[in-house]
């Protein structure tokens, strides 16, 4: 029995699914087949290790559940990945190297953290327009370049699933 798709699914799926699956594995370790038994305690280890990671304060393993429990478009890479590759760069600058027009990436890019706030840490407050500055959630801004760097943190939570800044 192959649960190896169902735990990788795991850190995506909602609480609901997640008591679901769960209760499925224990019946399985209490009266399934033996095939089934191994199943359920392999369904259950994951669960451990998942609980373990998502219950982690650190800030990169906060960063590495946000982007597990909800995975990046691929729209969201790149605008993560334009920065990655053009730390400092201001938000006219990102907008041109992914091939828009404006101040588009500050936005999307935004939104990106905000939709994820709830796994990470609150954004902090613009002074400039009395509002949640939402792209700081990810990014440090430079006010006196107009640049934006991805957070330290940030870029090694997103290593950890697989998005990494182009080598210099």
């Amino acid at each position: 029995m192959n649960v190896d798709p169902l735990i990788a699914s795991l850190p995506a799926k909602s609480d609901n699914e997640r008591r679901t699956i769960r209760a499925r594995a224990e019946d399985w370790v209490a009266d399934g087949s033996a095939e089934q038994q191994e199943a359920g305690r392999k369904v259950l280890d994951a669960f451990a290790k998942l609980q373990e990671r998502e219950s982690a304060s650190d800030p990169v393993s906060k960063v590495e559940n946000a982007f597990a429990r909800m995975p990046p478009s691929d729209l969201e890479v790149s605008l993560m990945q334009v920065l990655l590759d053009n730390p400092g760069a201001t938000s006219t600058a990102l907008t041109e190297a992914i091939g828009w027009q404006d101040k588009a990436w500050q936005l999307h890019f935004g939104k990106i953290g905000w939709d994820r706030q709830n796994y990470l840490w609150p954004a902090p407050w613009s002074k400039a327009r009395n509002e949640p500055f939402k792209a700081g959630i990810l990014a440090d801004f430079d006010e006196e370049t107009s640049g934006f760097t991805m957070k330290p943190e940030v870029v090694e939570g997103l290593e950890r699933i697989g998005v990494k800044g182009k080598q210099r």
